[in-house]
């Protein structure tokens, strides 16, 4: 089976109508994971007030009900074997952060869900080393019309929150 990793940027409303869209359109179980970890099922028409918890590191999904007896990460995604997951990039005091959607085996149904990610983001960001000024132009990395609107506006998009590299819409 094939494996797929989208990295991208995008708000959270955004995030949300993503979960949405997909769970709605491919009639999948959605599965909130937090830190510290626990499980939360998140039912159709609840992502918004989930997803705006701030220990919400990643969604969730599944195409059969999901086995929430895990003790952790790891545990819960080989229980769930061939999930989607989200991960959640929030917007943070040094910008916005990187969310990506991957799976480690890929199904028709996962395969059309990234192809609609692709379709609702652009490809091209250029990654900017903040202490040396370095630039290099990143093709696959993806960014959402509200990410390279924060960004146009200044909010930094980030890999992750300490990341000394600051990436901007081409």
């Amino acid at each position: 089976m094939a494996t797929f990793s989208t990295q991208f940027h995008a708000t959270l409303d955004e995030l949300v109508d993503f979960v949405e869209r997909w769970a709605e359109a491919h009639h999948l179980y959605v599965t909130a994971r937090h830190i510290p970890y626990r499980t939360e099922p998140v039912p159709i028409g609840h992502s918004r007030e989930v997803l705006a918890a701030p220990s919400v590191s990643s969604i969730v999904f599944t195409a059969t009900l999901p086995d929430l007896s895990a003790v952790d990460g790891d545990q819960f995604l080989q229980k769930n074997g061939g999930a989607l997951v989200l991960h959640i990039g929030r917007l943070e005091e040094r910008g916005l952060t990187e969310s990506c959607l991957s799976t480690k085996a890929s199904s028709s149904t996962w395969a059309k869900i990234n192809a609609d990610l692709k379709r609702h983001t652009t490809a091209g960001v250029i990654g900017t080393q903040e202490r040396t000024g370095h630039s290099a132009f990143y093709r696959n990395h993806r960014v959402t019309a509200g990410a390279r609107s924060l960004s146009e506006r200044g909010t930094p998009l980030r890999q992750f929150a300490q990341s000394p590299v600051v990436l901007r819409p081409s």
